[in-house]
């Protein structure tokens, strides 16, 4: 059930001159009436990016160049705006770390690193990839770097491996599945968990899984970061929808053109407010919940001040993971 759509504004950086005088990709404030941004004065606040530039006639038949500007809801200063800044934050790869360093290792015994993938949706808790070594001696750095060339040699592996003395590290791989702007994938990292047991090869009766005695298996969480360029990406494109026809079927293709720029670092800006309007039947005063996602190259601060100056509130523990991909 969709109980809200969200603007997504996409630019290089804000500018507090009217938005008559904008260039492309630069972002805009207006009031109720579209004209130049008072903080202390407007009733409303538009925020918009110069998306180009098209021809307009004026009445006595020169021709001049204006800004085509591509507009959030209004934002009424009597809906109680509230807001909150996230920076940009490179991702973080998940990370298993198997240390082998204390471990007990018996010659002759199978051992098992298991990486099980949680974020293949299609087999959900059931993707693994499994590798197996039978220890040829007692030495735990040598079982290590058994692991460590095992892993390297498979080829649909989904981790990078580093090896310290005895201790394994595995990193996730970053995905290449979602490169480019019109990329048919939305962004996502990959998130695992690794185990570690022993088996005795050969025994029927005691062929069971065991965990490694005075091995440690530590599972760290990746973080898709804030800002990333394919979030703020997935978040336009998903929002296009709102606005027209994404993709018509025509060749040459016609569709809405994208304002992300590949590789770029984006500051988040995330205002919630809920709009006031008449019920059709004259008698009240209803309210409904609008969103607007400000994604900006530069200083974000500049969006900051205004808003502050419209009686908006900064709510530093907002929910900024709500506005991310899956």
């Amino acid at each position: 059930m969709i109980t809200r759509v969200d603007n997504v504004i996409v630019g290089n950086d804000v500018i507090e001159d009217s938005w008559e005088n904008a260039t492309k990709g630069k972002i805009v404030l207006a009031n109720e009436n579209f004209e130049e941004f008072d903080a202390e004065r407007a009733q409303a606040l538009y925020i918009g990016v110069c998306t180009g530039t098209t021809k307009v006639t004026a009445k006595d038949g020169s021709v001049s160049q204006m800004p085509v500007i591509k507009w959030s809801d209004r934002i009424q200063k009597a809906s109680h705006p509230r807001f909150t800044v996230a920076e940009f934050a490179f991702p973080v790869p998940a990370l298993a770390v198997v240390d082998f360093t204390n471990a007990k290792i018996i010659a002759g015994h199978r051992y098992v690193i298991r990486i099980l993938y949680k974020d293949i949706e299609a087999a959900q808790l059931q993707f693994t990839h499994t590798y197996e070594v039978i220890a040829e001696s007692a030495d735990a750095a040598a079982l290590a770097e058994a692991f460590a060339k095992k892993i390297n040699k498979h080829a649909n592996r989904r981790v990078d491996v580093s090896l310290e003395d005895a201790e394994l590290i595995l990193i996730a791989m970053e995905k290449n599945d979602n490169e480019g702007i019109d990329s048919l994938n939305e962004y996502s990292i990959v998130s695992m968990q690794t185990s570690l047991y022993t088996t005795i090869p050969g025994a029927l009766l005691s062929n069971q899984p065991e965990t490694v005695s005075g091995a440690v298996v530590e599972n760290i969480a990746g973080n898709p970061g804030s800002g990333y360029w394919k979030q703020v990406r997935d978040m336009e494109r998903r929002a296009m929808g709102y606005k027209g026809h994404v993709f018509t079927g025509a060749y040459p293709s016609v569709e809405q053109k994208m304002m992300t720029e590949e590789g770029a670092e984006y500051n988040i800006i995330v205002i919630e407010n809920d709009n006031l309007y008449l019920s059709p039947d004259n008698q009240y005063i209803k309210t409904t919940p609008c969103r607007t996602i400000v994604c900006v190259k530069g200083d974000i601060d500049t969006l900051v001040s205004p808003l502050e100056d419209f009686n908006a509130r900064n709510i530093d523990n907002f929910e900024v993971e709500a506005v991310s991909p899956a």
